[in-house]
């Protein structure tokens, strides 16, 4: 039987501006893990004001920045 470890990065009332300013998104880059599993809650940057502009901005670049950092597979 194989074990499946479990890592939750997740922290309550981060902004995408908090996940790429404190490092979050490089943590996952240094767990090298098979699956991520990201979810933002955009009403914390709402509760933060910062823009919808911003908001898609920093999306792409999360995401932008794991697919470089992480090797994919693809089945």
């Amino acid at each position: 039987m194989e074990k499946i470890g479990f890592i939750n990065r997740g922290q309550e009332g981060n902004s995408t501006k908090d996940l790429l300013e404190g490092k979050k998104i490089d943590a996952v880059i240094h767990d090298n893990p098979d699956l991520v599993i990201f979810e933002n809650l955009l009403i914390d940057n709402q509760y933060q004001s910062i823009s919808l502009e911003q908001t898609e901005k920093d999306l792409k670049n999360i995401m932008s920045k794991l697919q470089k950092e992480l090797p994919m597979q693809r089945f």
